[in-house]
């Protein structure tokens, strides 16, 4: 098919970092996020782009970062999003969830959220996350459980989504691949390699 005649007329979905701001100092981090970069876009920038995605049509944005729920207005712009009818999958890193923000993630059906973890233990996690994060991010996916949160892209449970993210690299023990499996089976949750682990699983699928 010539590029030309492709049917899309605009992407599927974007990845939109929103602030270089995060509490954590993972070593992988792929932004080296830290601090608020200077110059980040307003809320009245923000919801100008929202405008022109609607106008082109973009099904779904990624919000990463940074940890987007340090920007004070990101709650209120996933809020107008889904009055534009687009589909949101938020990246965080689990720890600063609220109250409030729980509330907007289970009050529309347009929400996907991932929580990145890196081991099943805090010895693994923290290791990579930093000291006393895996105890903060298991809190935060307990937040998240069982609140109806939905799926609509056809992985999960079908009532619910939320996707554990897993980064650690192949020297992840087979050991903590097992409590990773058993703590999915527990909580009732997703768990996906991404980055090299995602790499590192399919080399195991298909040698």
């Amino acid at each position: 098919m010539d590029y030309n005649d492709w049917p899309l007329s605009a992407p599927v979905n974007i990845t939109w970092e929103i602030t270089h701001e995060c509490n954590l100092h993972c070593i992988h981090c792929l932004s080296s996020s830290s601090v608020a970069s200077p110059g980040e876009l307003s809320f009245e920038e923000c919801r100008a782009i929202v405008d022109q995605l609607a106008d082109l049509k973009i099904f779904e944005i990624n919000f990463g970062g940074g940890e987007p729920l340090l920007k004070d207005y990101f709650l209120a712009l996933l809020e107008y999003i889904h009055g534009k009818g687009i589909v949101t999958c938020i990246s965080t890193n689990g720890t600063v969830l609220t109250d409030e923000a729980v509330a907007v993630f289970t009050g529309s059906p347009l929400v996907n959220v991932q929580v990145s973890l890196d081991g099943a233990t805090p010895e693994v996690n923290d290791g990579i996350r930093g000291r006393d994060t895996f105890e903060h991010i298991i809190k935060g996916i307990e937040r998240l459980s069982g609140k109806g949160i939905p799926s609509l892209q056809g992985y999960g449970r079908g009532d619910q989504l939320v996707v554990v993210r897993v980064e650690t690299p192949s020297r992840m023990t087979a050991r903590q691949r097992e409590l990773l499996e058993e703590f999915a089976r527990e909580s009732g949750e997703e768990v996906h390699p991404m980055g090299k682990g995602f790499f590192d699983k399919v080399k195991e699928m298909f040698g």
